[in-house]
């Protein structure tokens, strides 16, 4: 296996029981300094940005507007460095959610953020410093239905040590999407994690790449939106109430998909469709792999969760 898939996903670091303190420096798990050595990037970008510091960041931060005037190779040394610092916790997150939620009852999923991607949401949210991402590591926990949400969120707060917790399962933003949200703090880097169910998940699969960064989400403008973008969120957001109201244990109907969406919004949702009804037709404690919730579980990681360079299509499924 070579370097970087060693780096991210090799056995240096062992699963943290239950009862280590996630928060704390000193449960860190233990690593090679070969690895270390030969992955990250030259410190002295880093150094030099964070001396820079033209914004009102704190000691040791990084100013964005002070990355953006960088050269692209450097900041592309830059966000290297910066990502593998969060390896450890991305790691330690994964390793201590599957001890403790383990299949075939609960799926854990996990991401280390892209390069581009925190580019892109520097720009879409406006940061002004590095420390205002919260999400570099993230992770998801799959239950069955809400019936579990209990349980875990017990698990999570006895665990980690909670910066954040966010309710989403009365649709604050209004899009459909259900989840609990939180940040954790693990080995002293921030970490989300996000509690889905087995359907929101398949929801997700239509959902982010076509409303939430796709061509059909809402624009900070509103005279710049669209009648077509318009009736794709008003769909999806139809379509997580019916979820909703199923992951309750209510009884619901999958709303059709309108005729009059766009092509590639009705093809994609079809295909969901398809797994919307399967995953309602089988028990909820019934074991399943991601193939079974999304139509295309490599794809459906690599768009949602943005799997980064250090983890190749085909080995997801297995490290997943």
């Amino acid at each position: 296996m070579s370097l970087p898939y060693r780096f991210l996903f090799g056995a240096f670091f062992a699963v943290l029981p239950a009862s280590v303190g996630l928060g704390q420096e000193t449960a860190q798990a233990p690593q090679t300094a070969s690895v270390s050595q030969e992955v990250l990037a030259p410190v002295t970008v880093a150094r030099r940005l964070s001396s820079a510091n033209t914004i009102n960041c704190k000691l040791g931060d990084y100013a964005t507007a002070d990355f953006f005037a960088l050269p692209p190779d450097e900041q592309d040394l830059f966000l290297t460095e910066f990502r593998a610092k969060y390896a450890a916790t991305l790691r330690a997150t994964r390793d201590a959610l599957r001890a403790l939620l383990p299949r075939p009852v609960y799926m854990v999923s996990f991401r280390l953020k892209t390069s581009v991607s925190i580019k892109e949401k520097i720009t879409r949210k406006g940061y002004s410093c590095f420390s205002q991402f919260s999400d570099i590591v993230g992770t998801r926990v799959i239950a069955p239905a809400y019936a579990s949400f209990g349980a875990i969120q017990r698990t999570i707060t006895d665990t980690f040590d909670v910066a954040k917790a966010e309710n989403l399962l009365d649709d604050k933003p209004g899009g459909g999407y259900r989840a609990l949200h939180y940040d954790v703090i693990v080995l002293g880097r921030k970490a989300e994690i996000q509690v889905m169910t087995r359907r929101m998940a398949a929801f997700t699969e239509s959902s982010h790449p076509l409303a939430y960064k796709g061509p059909y989400a809402e624009p900070n403008d509103p005279s710049k939106d669209t009648p077509e973008a318009k009736a794709v969120r008003g769909y999806l957001k139809k379509l997580g109430d019916a979820i909703h109201e199923l992951d309750r244990g209510n009884s619901a109907t999958l709303p059709p998909i309108p005729a009059t969406l766009p092509d590639d919004a009705q093809e994609r949702l079809n295909k969901t469709m398809v797994k919307l009804v399967s995953l309602s037709s089988i028990d909820p404690i019934t074991p399943l792999t991601f193939a079974e919730i999304f139509v295309n579980p490599a794809l459906a990681l690599l768009e949602f969760y943005a799997l980064d360079e250090f983890l190749p299509i085909a080995l997801i499924e297995q490290e997943q």
